[in-house]
């Protein structure tokens, strides 16, 4: 009886920290780069600095490896500076990153022998496409769209924004049905009930979504049990900058 009981707490758990694994993965993302001198070689021990209005807790520091490489994970959503210094070299800053989910964005620095107190600013290096992600046909809407299109459409029933993606019409991706084929998640959890047709559970309001991703049949191998679409809405979550919102129905 102990032996069964202690297989059902080990059991729990596993599928608990799965799930929580699940869920960072499908509501973060990663910044990584390597760091070069102006002759292209790598420099290690560099700190690399990430920042971010978004970014809970303060700014992140990395040093980079022997290979002059560094990575972040586990990054929110959101617009970040990149910034490597050394010394002996020019701080670089590199500004404007926007980073969606399950992206993975490369942002290179090069760093310049240093002859004044100065500093290098570039403005928006990061690239348009991900190169280290295998998801294709990934249609990403951010907060601007959604509140642009909240108040033009006067949306409320989110899993309509779904139909924004290529080859949708109706909720239906590539003809398939709009609820069993489609695959509908809220910050990477799934909201089907597999009950009856398997509707979803219930739509959540287009106020409290900060960014959905949808995706079709190129999809990560994380994802299964459709052959429609993916939708998968991240929520709102706290930064360090005070702001709010105020809606009037009439």
């Amino acid at each position: 009886m102990k032996k069964y009981l202690c297989f059902l707490a080990i059991a729990f758990m596993l599928l608990f920290f799965s799930g929580q694994a699940f869920a960072q993965s499908g509501s973060t993302g990663a910044i990584e780069g390597k760091v070069f001198d102006e002759k292209g070689s790598p420099l290690p021990g560099v700190e690399v600095k990430l920042s971010s209005p978004d970014l809970i807790g303060g700014t992140q520091v990395k040093l980079t490896t022997a290979s002059g490489k560094y990575r972040f994970v586990a990054v929110p959503r959101g617009t970040y500076a990149v910034e490597a210094s050394l010394p002996g070299f020019t701080p670089t800053r590199s500004e404007n990153i926007r980073l969606f989910v399950q992206q993975t964005i490369t942002s290179d620095i090069i760093l310049k022998i240093a002859t004044l107190e100065e500093q290098v600013t570039v403005i928006g290096t990061a690239p348009l496409i991900d190169v280290k992600d295998s998801m294709i046909s990934a249609t990403n809407l951010d907060r601007q769209m959604l509140q642009t299109v909240g108040s033009e459409l006067r949306l409320k029933d989110s899993t309509l924004l779904i139909n924004f993606a290529p080859g949708v019409q109706d909720r239906s991706a590539m003809g398939a049905s709009e609820n069993v084929s489609n695959a509908w998640q809220i910050d990477g959890q799934g909201l089907l009930s597999y009950i009856g047709a398997g509707s979803y559970w219930n739509a959540p309001d287009l106020n409290i979504i900060e960014e959905i991703q949808i995706s079709g049949s190129g999809a990560n191998a994380e994802y299964g049990g459709f052959t429609g679409a993916v939708m998968n809405m991240i929520t709102k979550s706290g930064g360090n900058t005070f702001e709010g919102m105020v809606e009037v129905s009439y």
